[in-house]
C-alpha cells in the first residue's frame, strides 16, 4: 500500500502537473502597500468626520488610492504567468 505524500497548498489547488510559480518578493510589497494604501483611505475618512481641514483629508485620499492602485499592479507582477492563479 503506497504512502500519502504531503503537497502543498499550491499544489493542492494546481491542475495536473502545473506548479506555482508566483513571485514571494513582489507579493510581500503588494501586501504592504495594499496595507498602507487601506490604511490611508481609512484615515483620510476617519478625518473628514472629525472636522480636518479638506487638504489633508483630500491628501489622505489620493495617496490612498495611489498606494491601492500600486499594490494591485505589483500583485499582478507577483502572478506574472502563473498556471496555477489567475488574475
Amino acid at each position: 500500500m503506497p504512502r500519502a505524500t504531503r503537497r502543498s497548498v499550491a499544489a493542492k489547488a494546481a491542475p495536473a502537473g502545473k506548479k506555482c510559480t508566483c513571485n514571494p518578493g513582489w507579493l510581500l510589497i503588494a501586501l504592504i502597500l495594499l496595507t498602507l494604501g487601506v490604511y490611508s483611505l481609512a484615515a483620510g475618512f476617519t478625518w473628514q468626520f472629525t472636522g480636518y481641514m479638506a487638504s489633508p483629508v483630500l491628501l489622505a485620499y489620493f495617496v490612498g488610492i495611489l498606494l491601492v492602485m500600486f499594490g494591485k499592479m505589483s500583485k499582478w507582477k507577483s502572478h506574472n504567468a502563473c498556471s496555477v492563479h489567475s488574475m
